[in-house]
């Protein structure tokens, strides 16, 4: 929608606004997105989002990253917000899309920042071990990379001064402001500070559980007034947005994000069984029995459809799933025992 100035007599905002074509060359697509698109559009698949909407959102959100990546991008960086449910799936998404779309990923966990009673990790201590951890892999600190700040929502409405202060340092990060170097930590072969002008910043968190505290009246409409962990993701941006910060998440990093939120689902019967198909350590099924098994093993279709309906039953979402496996593989362990292919 195009945003008609105010000082237009009402008589002439219809009449002033006409249709408008961009002309693009053949060649004018940026160079790799096509091949980018289908690599994140695998991995989503991969993790079974199936939902054409829910796809649509995070290929959008996921492309405009990996164009920082690409030679001369026209942006440097990207600040991002990721709304999901605890068991949701958004920790090892960002890993494994990091991972297809060769950009270095690193994590942090926001709620080692501050504990309770005593000084945490300072975002200059994390950043600095992040920093040298990056060189002594031998890797190009200049490069595009991503940041993912997990856990956020542990720190909003923190009371304490050093809450505030984690606060003000993860904000001069998302801001792209160089950090100082933890204290003891420099040396001659650093430079005086580190700088984050090529560091994707992505903020996630469960937010869900600051949006329950909400009273009805705060809802937006009268059909969006769930109080579920999927209430996110029925959001508009702009609803979202203002939700997180009536819920606490203080309005200077939302200002920051250049991005439009990603929320993702609570798992369907359809992400649980792609996950349970995969042949990689993110089945938790193939990592439980790797240390036990002696050929292939086969899940019947009876012990998937248990897997996957207790796992929805429990509403804890990945996080359900292992324990699930874990159950299952505790009831049929005599059975593998004496050899059994099949459980």
């Amino acid at each position: 929608m195009v945003a008609i100035p105010s000082d237009i007599p009402q008589t002439e905002k219809s009449d002033g606004i006409t249709p408008i074509t961009f002309h693009f060359h053949a060649n004018s697509e940026p160079d790799g997105a096509a091949q980018l698109l289908l690599k994140i559009d695998q991995v989503l698949r991969q993790f079974g989002f199936q939902q054409p909407d829910v796809r649509g959102r995070m290929s959008f959100f996921w492309i405009r990253i990996a164009l920082c990546s690409q030679p001369n991008p026209f942006e440097k960086r990207q600040v991002g917000l990721i709304a999901a449910p605890t068991g949701s799936g958004k920790t090892s998404s960002v890993r494994h899309l990091c991972e297809a779309l060769a950009i270095p990923c690193h994590v942090a966990d926001v709620s080692r920042f501050v504990a309770e009673g005593i000084v945490g990790t300072t975002v200059s201590d994390e950043l600095t071990s992040i920093y040298l951890t990056a060189k002594q892999n031998g890797e190009k600190w200049s490069s595009h990379r991503v940041l993912l700040l997990d856990e956020f929502h542990t720190l909003i409405n923190k009371s304490s001064n050093y809450g505030e202060s984690v606060l003000r340092q993860l904000l001069a990060l998302i801001a792209g402001e160089p950090i100082n170097f933890a204290q003891g930590k420099h040396h001659g072969g650093c430079p005086p500070q580190i700088r984050t002008h090529r560091l994707t910043i992505l903020i996630a968190g469960s937010f869900d559980g600051m949006l329950t505290r909400l009273r009805p009246a705060d809802d937006f409409d009268e059909e969006d007034s769930s109080t579920n962990g999927d209430e996110l993701a029925g959001a508009s941006s702009q609803q979202l947005l203002a939700k997180l910060e009536a819920a606490g998440v203080p309005g200077e990093f939302l200002g920051r994000c250049t991005l439009p939120p990603l929320t993702i689902p609570m798992p369907t019967a359809a992400n649980f069984f792609a996950a349970l198909s995969r042949d990689d350590d993110l089945n938790p099924m193939r990592t439980l029995l790797a240390p036990f098994a002696k050929g292939n093993i086969t899940l019947k279709k009876k012990t998937v459809l248990r897997i996957v309906e207790q796992s929805i039953r429990r509403n804890l979402g990945y996080r359900s799933l292992r324990q699930v496996c874990d159950e299952v593989l505790h009831d049929s362990f005599p059975l593998l025992l004496n050899g059994a292919t099949e459980i």
